[in-house]
């Protein structure tokens, strides 16, 4: 069955017009840097931060129902920040396990192999100067596996004791 030319028409002008507003409606916060204490107080991130983290950068996305992304960037001893991101694996597997969603190990690799795998979901304002992990040269990589979601991502800078974390729920 074909539609007339001026349903056709008035389709893709419906079309143009949701997507307009869909892409209108994109939230977007940032801002840092902050003690961990103050980061924590004002973003509400979904992301519980090592003692000894500092010098907080973060940026959130809000396009609407399960599509957010965030990226946050802190300074903070390498062992903290791999304690931080094993440790929040562990929680999401025992939260998906309790709901009979089991998700697979995360992935975990030395830099610089790991500094191919790049966020997805990013604001069209482009990514802020602060998030830069494909500078790593030492450090880890702790990541979900394709499959997996939400999609969460560590990268982790042994000599410059920063820490990079990437998130879409």
């Amino acid at each position: 069955m074909e539609l007339s030319k001026a349903k056709q028409i008035a389709a893709r002008g419906f079309l143009a017009a949701a997507i307009s507003l869909t892409c209108s409606c994109e939230k977007v916060r940032t801002a840092g840097p902050f003690d961990r204490k103050t980061a924590l107080d004002q973003s509400q991130l979904n992301l519980p931060l090592p003692p000894s983290a500092s010098d907080v950068y973060y940026l959130y996305i809000d396009r609407g129902t399960q599509d957010q992304d965030l990226f946050v960037r802190f300074s903070a001893e390498p062992k903290d920040a791999e304690r931080l991101a094993k440790a929040d694996f562990e929680r999401e597997k025992a939260f998906r396990e309790k709901i009979g969603r089991p998700i697979p190990d995360p992935v975990i690799e030395n830099i610089p192999q790991s500094t191919t795998k790049k966020p997805w979901g990013w604001s069209s304002l482009g990514l802020p100067v602060w998030w830069r992990p494909e500078k790593i040269k030492k450090g880890c990589y702790i990541g979900s596996k394709p499959e997996t979601f939400p999609i969460r991502h560590f990268w982790i800078d042994e000599e410059k004791s920063e820490a990079f974390f990437y998130g879409h729920y």
